[in-house]
């Protein structure tokens, strides 16, 4: 082989090694020895060469998919994303500090979801670590991903176990995720371009094998848990971590009708299960009972894997049986107007309550929606902006004319012209024969709604100007048209540093934010238990439902951090309303992210612990030496030094 670089070729000639080692196992006399790979590594090299046909040093760079071709692979997983989200972001708030990137991965080895730290965010895009690459064993040889689908079993892949050369600067830690009926669906993913060794990654192993036995306990409840029991098998009296525990779905006749995928490694495949399931066969009732009443789990002393505990987690089938749900009946508009009285402050569909921001923002939106003002609403992504814009057109005297919503990040740059300005018949290659209108002009004696205007490309911006200054459109190939209308932009982005940066006009920021009202976050809002319990009944209201929230649910909603909001919420009760099948909503009801978030808060007084840990672990590795440790974990000097003294980790 010609290679350049004595990196490449050593990398080359240690793969070759160990494929014939590999071969002369089956040989005795051949008398080779042992090298330091791994099996797991060996195996998958000798498959790259001899069943996929590729070599190290013409491995071709990662194949990336299409934002066209990737976004139906990601919008199957968004079904899901209650589950698969809540893990990620944990694993990503534990681990990027240390410089590691969370990717997961569909059956085909094709990234669809990613958390990256701005802080290496152009290192992880060189490496391939964002979404639409595929990785597959067969397309990029031995890697994290493609060798953990390959595989099934987890794996991690440390920099030149990796088989392509331009892999070997990563690390990459994975572990599979098992649908219900054990098909492998997913790979769990964290990368790092720094330094590392096997020693480490065994911790971080750890991690990301628990987050992934998470997830699958999770899916399995969400397939089971409307018409089974749910019981968790566990070593952990304190059952402290969904990820230590096998889940088991029981009918009301006290039969295993499923096992999580975690059964396949916790106990034997044949005797165990069937143990199990016959020493809990008669036990529903009583799990139903100890789970209502609180009382200690059920222990099973004589299973040859060593002591478990048994819990009921959820209800499913056989509480339904023992306790039928009581008919629903729902509350009349009279008895709601009677519950809100005349203080409520129900002045849109989903903007209530009493948070002295938003009165501001009412009071101020009244004298100002019809003094001539375009208005700037900015605010999180899904906390009402534009719900609050409708209100303004509602209250203003344009209350009659259109209201006319655009999207500014979601039309192509290609398209944003025509759709905002329009065009006539023939006035270019391709053009509609009956021409467009444009979403200015059908706004015109209304209000044009500018959603996500931080988006919108320059270009476009300096057209906007020029028909916000002189309130006269004219559409490419006609004639003008005077416009009578009342602008409202909307933006998540800091237009003012966007102005900084070059990325705004500042002279239309300035045209644009005549007034600027700010929509708090759901969870900066005061008012968040009105909001939430006005919300709620509206929705009981309109589904026709009498329903109350349960106080460990009404305190689970306060004191979650809601990061999609309004919308988010809106979504959530939605849910809970519609699978609820008593007079309340249990937890029980709420989506898996929401649950998820229970343990989120007990898992969290482990990530100190974890970060203490993995540096502990690399300082012995070390000898003490903090420059070494440092160098190893890909940080400074004195980031290390801080972080130890913020720990109280000695060398």
């Amino acid at each position: 082989m010609n290679l350049d670089g004595g990196a490449e070729t050593r990398h080359v000639k240690r793969v070759l090694a160990a494929i014939a080692h590999d071969a002369a196992v089956s040989n005795p006399k051949s008398g080779s020895k042992r090298n330091s790979v791994p099996r797991t590594i060996e195996a998958s090299w000798r498959r790259c060469v001899l069943s996929h046909g590729i070599e190290p040093h013409k491995v071709r760079q990662p194949v990336i998919l299409s934002h066209v071709e990737v976004t139906p692979l990601r919008d199957r997983f968004d079904v899901l994303k209650s589950i698969f989200a809540p893990e990620l972001d944990r694993l990503h708030e534990r681990l990027a500090k240390l410089d590691y990137v969370v990717l997961l991965a569909n059956a085909d080895g094709i990234t669809v979801d990613v958390r990256c730290s701005d802080e290496i965010d152009k290192e992880a895009r060189d490496s391939g670590l964002y979404p639409g690459v595929i990785w597959k064993e067969d397309f990029q040889g031995t890697n994290g991903v493609g060798t953990c689908l390959a595989t099934g079993q987890p794996i991690s892949v440390v920099m030149d176990d990796h088989f392509a050369i331009h892999n070997t600067p990563l690390t990459c830690t994975v572990a599979p995720i098992y649908s219900p009926d054990q098909e492998l669906i997913a790979a769990l993913d964290v990368s790092t371009p720094r330094p590392t060794d096997h020693q480490t990654q065994q911790l971080v192993m750890q991690i990301v094998a628990n987050a992934a036995r998470r997830i699958e306990n999770q899916l399995f409840m969400a397939q089971f848990q409307s018409d089974h029991a749910i019981v968790a098998l566990s070593q952990d009296s304190r059952f402290s971590d969904l990820a230590s525990a096998t889940l088991l779905a029981m009918s009301s006749s006290g039969r295993v009708a499923a096992w999580s995928p975690a059964a396949k490694t916790l106990l034997d495949p044949v005797i165990e299960r069937s143990t199990m399931e016959y020493r809990l066969r008669d036990q529903v009732n009583r799990f139903i009972r100890t789970r209502a009443e609180g009382e200690e789990p059920i222990v099973l002393e004589d299973v040859t894997s060593g002591r478990f505990f048994a819990r009921c987690l959820s209800d499913g089938e056989p509480a339904q049986r023992q306790k039928p749900a009581p008919p629903v009946r729902a509350k009349t508009r009279a008895e709601r107007s009677a519950k809100s009285g005349p203080e409520s402050k129900r002045s849109s569909e989903v903007i209530v309550g009493a948070d002295p921001v938003m009165e501001r923002n009412f009071a101020l939106a009244a004298r100002i929606v019809d003094a001539g003002l375009p208005i700037l609403v900015t605010g999180e992504t899904g906390s009402g902006k534009e719900v609050f814009a409708k209100h303004l057109h509602r209250i203003s005297a344009r209350a009659k004319g259109p209201f006319v919503a655009v999207n500014c990040a979601a039309i192509p740059e290609t398209l944003i012209e025509g759709e905002l300005f329009g065009y006539r018949p023939g006035a270019f290659t391709g053009a509609a024969k009956s021409g467009y209108r444009g979403k200015v002009a059908d706004a015109n004696g209304g209000v044009l709604f500018l959603d996500e205007i931080g988006d919108m490309p320059l270009e476009l911006q300096t057209r906007l100007l020029r028909v916000l200054s002189e309130m006269e459109l004219t559409p490419l190939g006609g004639a003008p048209i005077a416009l009578d209308l009342l602008v409202i932009s909307s933006t998540h982005q800091d237009l003012e540093a966007l102005v900084a940066e070059g990325r705004f006009r500042e002279d239309l920021f300035y045209r644009i934010a005549g007034a600027n009202l700010v929509i708090p976050p759901l969870r900066a809002r005061r008012d968040r238990r009105l909001f939430i319990t006005e919300m709620f009944e509206g929705l009981c209201e309109t589904t026709d439902r009498d329903l109350t929230l349960a106080p460990e649910v009404l305190h689970l909603f306060e004191t979650y951090p809601w990061p999609g909001n309004v919308r988010e919420l809106q979504q959530t009760l939605r849910y809970a309303i519609a699978v609820s099948e008593g007079e309340a909503v249990e937890l029980t009801a709420l989506p898996a992210r929401l649950v998820a978030t229970l343990e989120s808060r007990a898992a969290s007084s482990h990530k100190t612990e974890t970060e203490r840990l993995v540096i502990e672990q690399t300082l012995r590795r070390c000898h003490g030496k903090v420059s070494a440790a440092a160098e190893l974990l890909g940080i400074s000097r004195s980031t290390l030094h801080r972080r130890m003294k913020r720990l109280g980790v000695r060398r």
